[in-house]
């Protein structure tokens, strides 16, 4: 999706269903892998992520934007509960706590842990601060944390954040 058509959707729907008088605001995020979209209450954004909008359909972003002003009509407690479900509902968002990772497209982790037994690699954003095993052998040793050399667009679908085991 373009940024600028982001922008104009999201202040769409940010005049449709958020009171003015809060003082709501519209932010692209460029410095995070962690998320797509945030509503963050005590600076009253709502922030969606530049590569998520770079790297995935109108549909998909336009899903996220409504997700989060669904955050702000629910309120901070809300969390993804029924109250936040049911403002999804109202706004048009699908009420699933993250889009579907199998059908966006997202930048490639910046780390990979791989298991010397059974050779698995899983990706992650950032390289963890404990000693992480492998899930599915016994006795392992401690997961090899190697750094990605570029940053690649990749298909959830073809680089799996869970660990799956080989055959």
């Amino acid at each position: 999706m373009d940024r600028r058509q982001a922008i104009k959707v999201a202040l769409q729907a940010m005049d449709k269903w958020l009171d003015p008088r809060y003082g709501w605001r519209f932010a692209i995020e460029e410095r995070t892998v962690d998320y797509l979209g945030l509503c963050d209450f005590d600076r009253g954004i709502i922030y969606i992520t530049g590569w998520y909008i770079d790297l995935n359909s109108e549909v998909d972003v336009t899903d996220t934007i409504l997700h989060e002003i669904a955050h702000a009509l629910a309120g901070y407690d809300a969390g993804h509960g029924p109250v936040w479900q049911t403002m999804c509902r109202r706004v048009g968002a699908n009420p699933h706590i993250s889009a579907d990772r199998r059908r966006i497209n997202r930048m490639m982790q910046f780390w990979a842990a791989t298991c010397d037994i059974c050779e698995q690699e899983r990706c992650l954003t950032r390289k963890p601060t404990r000693h992480d095993v492998c899930s599915c052998c016994e006795d392992a040793p401690p997961l090899r944390f190697q750094r990605q050399p570029d940053l690649v667009i990749r298909a959830a679908a073809k680089m799996p954040n869970k660990h799956t085991r080989k055959g």
